[in-house]
This record gives structure tokens, C-alpha cells and sequence, in this order.
């Protein structure tokens, strides 16, 4: 957690890969205020601002990849400071792997 900015490593350790095709934030603290970005490594995802309880909408051409053996940050940035704890989020890689947890 840093200022308005909450970041997860996601480290592809396979040799393969494998591209992000969903993100679903299923709990996000109430004082961060509005979820306004996201990124993965230095790539904007977001196309328009997420709607509570509903999957994040990727921006058109957005590639959400992670490379074999690559590690990337996955940032979200609040309208706020974001807080230490309470997020709970669910992620979907191709090829079928998914990733969920809450901190």
C-alpha cells in the first residue's frame, strides 16, 4: 500500500504466457472511495470506470500479459488513501488458471 495505490506481485513461473482475462474485485475498503485505475506492470486495463459487484472491463487492445518466468504488479488506485486490508479479489488467466484472495 502506497498513498492511493494498493499493488499484488503476480509472478508467471510457468513457461508459458499467460494473459489476464478477467479481474473481479468482489471486496474493496468503502474509505478508498471509488476504484480508478488498475494496471499490470505499466499497462492500463480499465476501459471507463467499474461498476460494484461486476467484473473489471478491459480497455480495447489491452494485451494483460505476463511473460514465462515474469513478475508483474497488479496496482489498483483508489480516489483515496487506500487502506492496509479488506479487499478480496479474483483473477482468471488463460490458459485456465485462476487466482483469488483476500487481504
Amino acid at each position: 500500500v502506497e498513498g492511493d495505490s494498493v499493488s499484488w506481485l503476480i509472478d508467471n513461473g510457468t513457461d508459458e504466457t499467460v494473459h489476464l482475462t478477467r479481474l473481479e474485485v468482489l471486496d474493496w475498503p468503502l474509505a478508498n472511495g471509488r476504484l480508478l485505475e488498475a494496471w499490470l506492470g505499466e499497462e492500463p486495463l480499465l476501459a471507463g470506470e467499474p461498476l460494484p459487484g461486476e467484473s473489471l472491463a478491459f480497455r480495447e487492445g489491452a494485451q494483460a500479459r505476463i511473460l514465462p518466468d515474469q513478475a508483474l504488479q497488479l496496482r489498483l488506485v483508489s480516489e483515496y488513501a487506500a487502506g492496509p486490508s479488506g479487499y478480496e479479489l479474483q483473477l482468471e488467466f488463460s490458459p485456465g488458471c485462476v487466482l483469488s484472495g483476500a487481504w
